[in-house]
């Protein structure tokens, strides 16, 4: 069977034994899990003691399909070892596998002395023979997952909290829309700081052309290759047919599509968790995702002056 390993890490401003705490104890995963916010409704169940061996947790959805963990070792970290928690992991549904996971868990120091943590989570799987050709897409897609499940811990961690909610709206049409801005090609991890980069600079070539900055911004997403994480994005304003493009800037023009729509508010560190959001319905719902068709993401207040726990975005993903 096509044997595969992912592996992602992330620092926590906090003292492992209390990142430790939330890893080991399984009755606190739904707060940060990468998987269960997409189904609040996912049923739940807990064998034994959740933070010792032999406890584990069930969660069987129609949307995030079924499965379950069992702590198999766990070794706690100590001011100058790392810890280790090991576990079984079984899928049931959409289709059968297992797994092992592990995290690790290793004090750190800053120049000033105090203490912090490196949390790296591990997984050693193999998929069914016959989904052999998809062994570099499932390495990606579940890295992605890692590192929006990490980035939630850290957030509950350092803050007491996850600033991260998305509501489905189902299907509904997109009408067409020109943006005017510039498009950029990019890996997944490199999208805040690029994006931040041309706004900046759309923003000055809007000045500089006397537009006012005050519209509808958003990305489109044209291209993303799931294998290696690249993906070509255009970002920009929302701008009538009547007002000529800016020197230095592009137009494209959004056909109108049918999308999946889900409503993201808080940090736009944790989007991705919308996107996930919106892969999963499409696919518990039964439609067909139109993978030629742009995705967007629609920006309805702006950072300059919003809270990020009070940011809202739109993720709209094109169905057949």
């Amino acid at each position: 069977m096509p044997a595969f390993e992912v592996s992602q890490s992330i620092d926590i401003n906090a003292d492992p034994e209390t990142v430790f705490g939330y890893l080991r104890d399984f009755s606190k995963w739904k707060d940060w899990s990468p998987w269960l916010l997409a189904d609040p409704d996912c049923e739940l169940t807990y064998q034994g003691q959740t933070d010792q061996v032999g406890g584990g947790y069930r969660w069987d959805s129609s949307i995030v399909g079924a499965g379950e963990m069992q702590h198999v070792s766990i070794t706690p970290p100590s001011s100058d070892r790392a810890g280790t928690l090991r576990s079984d992991l079984r899928f049931l549904k959409p289709w059968k596998s297992e797994s092992d996971v592990d995290f690790v868990v290793r004090p750190t120091r800053d120049s000033e002395g105090n203490v912090g943590t490196i949390v790296t989570w591990n997984m050693k799987g193999s998929l069914p023979f016959f989904m052999f050709w998809m062994k570099r897409m499932m390495v990606s897609m579940i890295g992605m997952d890692y590192d929006r499940g990490l980035r939630m811990l850290k957030s509950l961690i350092e803050t007491g909290k996850v600033d991260s909610a998305s509501r489905v709206h189902g299907v509904q049409a997109v009408t067409a829309r020109r943006i005017v801005g510039r498009s950029t090609n990019v890996r997944v991890q490199e999208i805040a700081p690029a994006m931040e980069k041309d706004i900046c600079e759309i923003n000055r070539k809007l000045e500089a052309a006397g537009v006012p900055a005050n519209g509808t911004w958003l990305a489109i997403y044209n291209q993303l290759n799931l294998k290696t994480q690249a993906l070509t994005y255009f970002v920009g304003m929302e701008l009538d047919e009547c007002i000529d493009t800016p020197s230095g800037l592009q137009s494209q023009v959004i056909e109108p599509a049918q999308c999946m729509r889900v409503t993201h508010q808080g940090s736009y560190s944790h989007l991705g968790n919308a996107w996930f959001t919106a892969h999963q319905r499409i696919r518990s719902d039964g439609h067909k995702l139109a993978s030629k068709k742009p995705s967007l993401e629609v920006y309805r207040n702006s950072p300059e002056d919003t809270a990020p726990e009070d940011l809202v975005t739109d993720v709209y993903v094109p169905v057949k």
